[in-house]
């Protein structure tokens, strides 16, 4: 699965990681989206692996400076309240990014392999 920074002090945990169920498919949850990407790749693992490797490096690096700017907002943040307003749009905005890009993951690996 795709690394989404959610944050501890932060209202809420993104939409994307609070729905789903294991006894019914939703593709809004990240969880549905990994698992998809997880059970096709194992198929054509040998072969989709450099695929899957590349996907969860580019989009941990993305991750990575999302908390670098998040964390330089919440220093300048000029209350509690607006530090915690940042970090939630920060792990609302993480979560709809990864479950973009694991969509986008399994969409290449079915096209492709």
């Amino acid at each position: 699965s795709l690394f989404a920074p959610i944050y501890v002090g932060s209202d809420a945990v993104s939409s994307v990681h609070s729905v789903g169920s294991h006894f019914m498919y939703n593709p809004n949850s990240t969880w549905w989206a990994s698992l998809r990407v997880s059970n096709y790749g194992k198929k054509f693992y040998r072969f989709a692996r450099r695929d899957i490797d590349a996907a969860q490096a580019q989009h941990e690096s993305d991750m990575m400076d999302l908390v670098e700017r998040t964390d330089a907002a919440v220093a300048k943040a000029k209350s509690p309240s607006a530090a915690r307003r940042i970090i939630t749009e920060a792990t609302e905005s993480a979560g709809q990014r990864t479950l973009e890009r694991t969509h986008k993951l399994f969409d290449h690996l079915v096209t492709f392999f």
